[in-house]
């Protein structure tokens, strides 16, 4: 038996079930999700009595729902449960999926639940304060990344001056360590004198202000 398509097989009838006939909903969207092309089944669903082609899917959403689920790429399908709002009923949460044909987005309504309105309300709200809180998440992580990339860190081994405590860099200059390090890191500099310094240099002073003799 050689393989047939739907189309040879079921002629114009396939096209008349699909489009007047079945309660399934089927919705063709353009690349901005604008509606193209969609069967009596989307008309029922929204108590509409012509195609709303050119309208935007969201425009059929309750308002929690404006932002849509992420879009599949070409060949597949991506589940989603979607809450349209007619201008006549009662929120209806539909159950589809959504495939990518590389042309157009299919959505195919396959289960209609029918909701009250506070549920589905309270279910969209959560669903965008996630997504809320997944851009705030991915905005930190980009500016953690930022600042990372600013960090500078001082690596391998460092030609030091023995005597003055000088370091040669790549150049072969000499440099004060304070000079090198600011300018090889993010660390900066205040300066104070340590007790065994402190003792060496000012000693004597300090003897005398002590009211010892040197």
């Amino acid at each position: 038996m050689t393989h047939s398509s739907w189309q040879e097989i079921w002629g114009g009838q396939l096209d008349r079930y699909l489009e007047e006939l079945t309660n399934l909903v089927l919705v063709a969207l353009n690349e901005d999700l604008e509606i193209c092309e969609c069967n009596q089944g989307f008309l029922k669903l929204m108590d509409l009595t012509e195609k709303p082609l050119g309208r935007n899917l969201a425009d059929f959403l309750i308002p929690e729902a404006k932002l849509l689920p992420e879009l599949p790429q070409i060949g597949e399908n991506l589940p989603v449960r979607l809450p349209f709002q007619p201008r006549k009923s009662s929120i209806h949460l539909l159950v589809c999926q959504l495939f990518n044909t590389g042309r157009y987005y299919l959505l195919i309504g396959e289960r209609l639940l029918v909701l009250e309105s506070s549920l589905v309300t309270k279910i969209s709200q959560l669903n965008q304060e996630l997504a809320n809180l997944t851009r705030a998440l991915r905005q930190k992580n980009r500016e953690l990344q930022e600042a990372l990339g600013h960090v500078k860190t001082l690596q391998g081994l460092l030609p030091i001056c023995s005597a003055c405590k000088k370091i040669r860099d790549d150049q072969g200059y000499w440099q004060q360590i304070e000079t090198y390090i600011r300018t090889h890191s993010e660390a900066e500099f205040t300066h104070s004198i340590c007790p065994d310094c402190l003792k060496k240099l000012y000693g004597d002073f300090l003897d005398q202000s002590n009211g010892t003799e040197s």
